[in-house]
């Protein structure tokens, strides 16, 4: 699927850059690696090759903001912007690197067909949300403001905070922060599988939506590749979860390393004195094998 196909409802209907921006379309592509259904619900793991936001808005942003502002000073209106900001949004593509990503897209199935649940690319609809400043800061979104409620100190309040304590000097980085960690917490929110992965990153991460749900996938992953191994190695996949409980990621890396270091220490003659020590002092370490055994 090449995303340059995509409609153009995939931006907000009032986006100043237009027809530009189907040029960043053009440069995604999204291919399908797995997937997994259950009951009315699936799971579809999707690579998706695009522009690195985290360089884009930086080259974008504070230049067309100054251009925006400038124009709408001069009495421009919000057609008379398209010209002018869609060359800029042209310039700071080609300075801008393809990165390589993984993204899990839920459908449900409603009537005999299946529905997306969650959109096909990364936050897509903040793309190219344009920043509006007042003294105070960021005028934040007002979807987002009509979901708080006033007087309390709500997630969305402590996400504000964050974001300006993160950034004091940067308006448009506490823009882009704060609406990162309002999508992360929302696709939290929507989580109902995997319990025991969202407590723990949770608890790892109370305060860092985007952490959350960055470590949720990486959790998973490594969830899927415990369940998929083989009985090759028994006595590793014990020791890993023994030494690693709940904690999916480190039992991945630390079952691959054991496999590395076991594998090294059978290239070894058995009569060799430095391996009956490291075998003598660490039984069933193959890694504590290796590191004793190196000269």
């Amino acid at each position: 699927m090449v995303a340059g196909d995509l409609p153009l409802w995939l931006f907000d209907e009032g986006s100043v850059v237009g027809k530009y921006g189907q040029e960043y379309f053009a440069r995604i592509d999204l291919a399908t690696e797995s997937h997994k259904i259950e009951d009315n619900t699936a799971e579809v793991r999707v690579r998706i090759t695009w522009p690195d936001l985290g360089v884009l808005l930086p080259l974008f942003i504070p230049e067309a903001m100054e251009v925006a502002f400038g124009a709408v000073l001069g009495g421009a209106t919000g057609e008379q912007l398209e010209p002018l900001l869609g060359p800029l949004l042209l310039e700071a593509l080609e300075g801008t690197p393809d990165i390589e990503a993984f993204h899990r897209v839920a459908l449900v199935l409603v009537e005999g067909e299946w529905k997306l649940k969650s959109s096909p690319l990364p936050y897509a609809s903040d793309a190219f949300g344009l920043s509006y400043f007042n003294e105070e800061g960021p005028a934040w979104p007002e979807e987002v403001k009509r979901k708080e409620e006033p007087g309390k100190n709500s997630v969305f309040e402590n996400i504000r905070e964050k974001a300006r304590k993160d950034w004091p000097q940067d308006r448009s980085m506490q823009d882009l922060q704060y609406r990162e960690q309002v999508r992360s917490y929302k696709n939290m929110e929507d989580l109902e599988r995997h319990p025991e992965i969202i407590a723990r990153v949770i608890l790892d991460w109370p305060d860092d939506y985007i952490m959350q749900e960055y470590h949720y996938w990486q959790q998973l992953d490594s969830k899927e590749f415990m369940q998929a191994l083989d009985s090759e190695h028994p006595e590793i996949i014990a020791r890993v979860i023994l030494d690693w409980p709940g904690d999916y990621i480190m039992q991945e890396y630390a079952y691959k390393e054991q496999v590395r270091a076991k594998r090294f220490m059978e290239t070894i003659p058995d009569e060799d004195p430095l391996k009956q020590k490291a075998l003598e002092q660490w039984p069933d370490d193959y890694i504590l094998q290796e590191f004793n055994y190196m000269p």
